[in-house]
């Protein structure tokens, strides 16, 4: 009677700390989850605001020239009123081909 009682007693053990280990392994596997989840969130969100970052530097980089004086806004029209803002026209340096030889 003492070893039937001691077995099952031994079996109950074993297979309460098999539920406690699969319990772990699972909220292990859970949180694993979960945090690839963010990672792939802030990658996304990462990704957003590089992209945003290039489309507002753009301007800053379109405006350089005209700030270090290689564009030259058009001069405007007397007497009519442009639709849109003018274009600056871009002042290039050329070299002469023949010279440069």
């Amino acid at each position: 009677m003492f070893r039937f009682l001691g077995i099952v007693a031994l079996m109950t053990g074993v297979a309460t700390a098999g539920i406690v280990l699969e319990k772990r392994a699972l909220e292990i596997r859970r949180l694993n989850t979960r945090q690839h989840f963010r990672l792939e969130v802030l990658r996304d969100r990462r990704a957003e605001l590089q992209m945003q970052t290039q489309q507002l530097s753009g301007a800053r980089r379109l405006t350089g020239p005209l700030r270090e004086g290689l564009i030259a806004p058009r001069p405007q029209p007397t007497g009519s009123q442009p639709l849109a803002l003018p274009l600056p026209e871009l002042r290039i340096p050329v070299r002469d081909r023949a010279s440069s030889r």
